[in-house]
């Protein structure tokens, strides 16, 4: 039975509403304007299909791009609990129990890796996100048979 601590997480990623539908007018598949670009990456053709190779945590992935480059992303307009780094207690609001915050980015890990490791997905930009984020991630509406992989981790209670 997991701790009160862990029932307040649960229920954080579950109630805390956050829409992934793409931002930017009605079509998107907007390409970026290439302001945020990094001189480092290429320009990602969008909308791209992508190959998932190795899910980090629930929010982070490796990719190969169909012109076959490697690169991370990181899914927008959700967020799960890190699995590759520490948590930072209050990180998610009054909840302060790490074990239960690691246990909780395992299943969002797990069951996005089940959704997206091995098969291909489709990659949306979203240009008032920018291309890359601080991280130097490409930032993107994931979807896999059609499917918005941010609102089905949010259905499960895997993200917020």
């Amino acid at each position: 039975m997991f701790s009160n601590c862990c029932k307040l997480a649960l229920i954080l990623l579950t109630v805390i509403p956050v829409t992934t539908t793409c931002i930017w007018g009605e079509d998107p598949t907007v390409t970026s304007s290439g302001a945020s670009q990094s001189t480092e990456f290429p320009p990602v053709p969008i909308p791209s299909k992508a190959m998932v190779v190795r899910v980090i945590d629930g929010d982070t992935f490796d990719v190969v791009l169909s012109d076959g480059a490697m690169d991370r992303v990181r899914l927008l307009g959700v967020d799960t609990p890190e699995t590759s780094v520490r948590n930072r207690p209050n990180e998610y609001g009054e909840v302060a129990d790490l074990g239960c915050l690691k246990h909780w980015g395992e299943e969002a890990t797990n069951f996005a890796a089940s959704l997206i490791e091995g098969r291909e997905v489709t990659l949306r930009l979203d240009a008032l996100a920018g291309e890359r984020g601080f991280y130097g991630r490409l930032l993107a509406y994931v979807f896999v048979e059609e499917r918005d992989l941010g609102s089905l981790l949010l259905d499960s209670g895997d993200a917020r």
